[in-house]
């Protein structure tokens, strides 16, 4: 029986991984360029040695997995960085809007 490609099997288990944790920013990120960065190398050793190694399959899923779970991980840190600047932009209006005197204070004439 011919070997697996080295990094096929484990590409596979990171794009998995990416997918499953595409929702958590950043770390579904490196677990996707990781799947990614192991599946380019399993399948050039597959197509230098297609007689000798398996995995090509295995490594062209952990590829797309890879790509899908660092796409949604990129949404997701996107997604959290417009919320958190969301969330400043409330508190320092709030901030603001509390140095304002109140309604129905006259204010000074000049």
């Amino acid at each position: 029986m011919k070997p697996f490609a080295p990094g096929a099997v484990a590409s596979l288990v990171f794009g998995i991984l990416a997918l499953v944790l595409g929702s958590v920013p950043l770390l579904g990120l490196g677990l996707g360029i990781t799947a990614i960065v192991l599946a380019v190398r399993a399948r050039r050793a597959v197509a230098v040695a297609p007689e000798s190694l398996l995995g090509a399959e295995l490594a062209t899923a952990g590829l797309v997995c890879g790509i899908i779970g660092s796409v949604l991980s990129a949404l997701a840190t996107l997604a959290l960085f417009l919320f958190l600047a969301v969330i400043a932009s409330v508190i320092a209006a709030a901030a603001g809007a509390a140095a304002l005197p109140a309604h129905g204070v006259p204010l000074p004439m000049l």
